[in-house]
């Protein structure tokens, strides 16, 4: 086995545990009550940018998006439906190469210039 084939499966796996950990979170802050701490706030005082995300998903999870706004509106706006396509398009494109149905690369891929296409030949074995 080569290095780029268990580089891509170990990106593969990496990626898989990483929306499970997405999944468990969301199960968490809908059953337990959490609180997290922003450490920007806690050393510095100010609110950094990304303050009142965690409570903006928690709100859209539950389907308050105006009040999802208010707490953080460039990361509701912006990031969060950005964030959504990118795992979503990663997760088809997983599933489609999976079944031999497309060879193409997620944009994750792109982004991280990871090479998806992996060939499978005799001498990469």
């Amino acid at each position: 086995m080569n290095n780029t084939r268990l580089f891509y499966i170990v990106f593969m796996c990496m990626r898989v545990v990483l929306y499970i950990l997405i999944v468990y979170m969301i199960y968490r802050l809908l059953t337990g009550s959490t609180r997290f701490i922003c450490n920007w706030n806690e050393k510095y005082g100010i609110l950094c940018p990304s303050c009142g995300a965690t409570r903006a998903t928690l709100l859209i999870i539950k389907g308050q998006f105006l009040e999802a706004l208010k707490y953080n509106t460039l990361y509701v706006v912006t990031l969060f439906p950005l964030s959504i396509f990118l795992i979503v398009d990663d997760i088809i494109i997983m599933f489609a190469r999976l079944f031999k149905i497309t060879k193409k690369r997620t944009l994750i891929e792109i982004l991280l210039e990871v090479d998806g296409e992996v060939k499978y030949g005799k001498e990469h074995i």
